[in-house]
């Protein structure tokens, strides 16, 4: 997920290089992990977890994505832990 990016209301991205993407995003939920994260070091600056209340500034679309997660499934797993 890009999380440097400022936040905008479309996927479309102009980067400082003059590169023009339409970014897509992939979400996952990840309850356990083991292994160490690897980064391709031409695409990635850096590459780690968040926990949902403690997230980076995120682009747009991301947090309209983490936004439906939490209101729609975290609430009801929290219930559903004990």
């Amino acid at each position: 997920m890009v999380v440097s990016q400022k936040m905008v209301e479309s996927p479309f991205n102009l980067y400082p290089n003059g590169d023009q993407a339409y970014n897509a995003l992939a979400v996952y939920v990840c309850k356990e992990y083991s292994g160490e994260l690897r980064k391709c070091e031409e695409e990635s600056l850096e590459l780690r977890f968040f926990s949902l209340d403690d997230l980076p500034e995120l682009s747009y679309i991301s947090g309209k994505v983490i936004d439906h997660y939490i209101k729609n499934h975290h609430a009801y797993n929290l219930v559903n832990l004990g």
